[in-house]
């Protein structure tokens, strides 16, 4: 993995955090392919902290050519070990499945990062 990260980094792609982002829903969409007793996914994902980026700077999650590309470009390492899953797989479970849906419920609200902050520091001592 770490030579994974060497490559993003070498590549100058702003988006290194992909690869993380890919091999962890790759995972999860396997563990709940493989369990039936997972009623739901709760996805602490928000589209007021996690969709304030320029468009330039993110990239599909899901392409695992860009991922073998820059790969094949830098290091050249084996993928075969690194978790990977399709698109597909993740719009079936993010939209469709009834059987597992990916809840979330940080988006049921208006959420305002500032508040939240100043909310944990005041009534549980959090230090930001």
């Amino acid at each position: 993995f770490s030579s994974l990260q060497r490559s993003f980094i070498l590549s100058g792609v702003p988006d290194i955090e992909l690869i993380s982002d890919h091999a962890i829903f790759s995972v999860m969409l396997k563990f709940l392919a493989e369990r039936d007793d997972v009623g739901c996914v709760i996805s602490g994902a928000n589209f007021a902290t996690e969709h304030g980026l320029d468009p330039r700077f993110v990239w599909n999650k899901w392409d695992r050519k860009n991922i073998e590309d820059i790969n094949k470009r830098h290091e050249d390492i084996s993928l075969r070990e690194y978790p990977s899953a399709s698109l597909a797989k993740w719009v079936y479970h993010r939209l469709l499945s009834k059987r597992q849906p990916v809840l979330t419920p940080l988006n049921s609200f208006w959420y305002q990062r500032k508040a939240a902050v100043c909310f944990l520091e005041e009534e549980a001592g959090w230090f930001n």
